[in-house]
C-alpha cells in the first residue's frame, strides 16, 4: 500500500526565488507575514501568478476573524486565491457556549462558496493528543462538526510518510465520518486538477469562477477515479 505524504513549503519570508526552485504540493503562509492586511493581499496576488505556473495549492494560517475573512474572500481575475485554511487553534480565550476554534459561521460560508478546505496537519494533531491537550482536541472536534453542517471539506496534510489505513482509522476515531475522510484524502488531487483546468480554460483566457462548473469537474474527476 502506498504511503501518504504531502510536499509542503512553509513561507516565513518573502523569498520568491526560493519558491520558484522548490517542488511542492502546498505552499503555507505563516501567520507572521500576514499580520499587515494590505501587504498580505499583495503577497497573495504575487503568489497567485506563481501558482498558475507551478500548480500548487495556497494555504494560510489563521490570524484573526476579521483578517481571515478578507483573505478567504480574496479573488484574482474572479478566481479564489486561497485553497486551504488552517484555523488558529491555540487561543487561550474561550467562549461560554463553544470553543474558540478559529472558525465561525461567516468564515465557513465563505469557504463553502469558494471551495476552500480546512487544513488538517496530521503530525501536529498527533503531537497534541500525545501531550493530552484536550482543549486543542475539542476545538478540532468542533470544527469537524461545523464543517459537516456547512458542507466544508478538509485537506489532509501529512509531512511524514503514513499508512493510509492508519490515517483513516485515526480520523474516524477523532470524529470524522467516512465521507469527510474520503474527501480529506482526495481534496489535494481534485483541487490541483481543478486549478489546472481553470488556468487552461479557453487557452489561457481569463476564467471567471463558476461554482456549477467546478461541481461538474469534480464529479467527472471522481468518476474516473472510481
Amino acid at each position: 500500500m502506498n504511503k501518504i505524504y504531502t510536499k509542503v513549503f512553509l513561507l516565513e519570508k518573502r523569498n520568491f526565488k526560493k519558491i520558484e526552485k522548490k517542488d511542492f504540493d502546498v505552499l503555507i503562509l505563516k501567520s507572521e507575514i500576514l499580520k499587515n492586511f494590505e501587504n498580505g493581499k499583495e503577497l497573495l496576488k504575487k503568489l497567485f501568478s506563481l501558482k498558475r505556473k507551478k500548480n500548487f495549492l495556497i494555504g494560510i494560517e489563521g490570524t484573526s476573524y476579521k483578517k481571515d475573512k478578507g483573505y478567504l474572500e480574496l479573488r484574482f481575475h474572479g478566481i479564489p486565491v486561497v485553497d486551504i485554511f488552517f484555523p488558529y487553534l491555540r487561543d487561550e480565550r474561550e467562549h461560554m457556549h463553544f470553543s474558540n476554534s478559529g472558525l465561525n459561521h461567516v468564515l465557513l460560508n465563505i469557504m463553502n462558496k469558494n471551495n476552500i478546505a480546512i487544513g488538517i496537519n496530521l503530525e501536529e494533531i498527533i503531537k497534541e493528543i500525545k501531550k493530552k491537550n484536550f482543549t486543542y482536541l475539542s476545538r478540532i472536534l468542533q470544527n469537524v462538526r461545523w464543517a459537516r453542517k456547512r458542507n466544508v471539506n478538509f485537506c489532509l496534510i501529512a509531512k511524514k510518510q503514513h499508512n493510509p489505513l492508519d490515517i483513516k482509522h485515526f480520523l474516524l476515531a477523532i470524529g470524522f465520518d467516512t465521507k469527510q475522510v474520503k474527501k480529506a484524502f482526495e481534496f489535494l488531487f481534485l483541487k490541483k486538477q481543478l486549478n489546472k483546468e481553470i488556468f487552461e480554460h479557453k487557452r489561457g483566457k481569463l476564467y471567471f469562477y463558476k461554482k456549477d462548473e467546478e461541481i461538474r469537474l469534480i464529479d467527472y474527476l471522481n468518476s474516473i477515479r472510481e
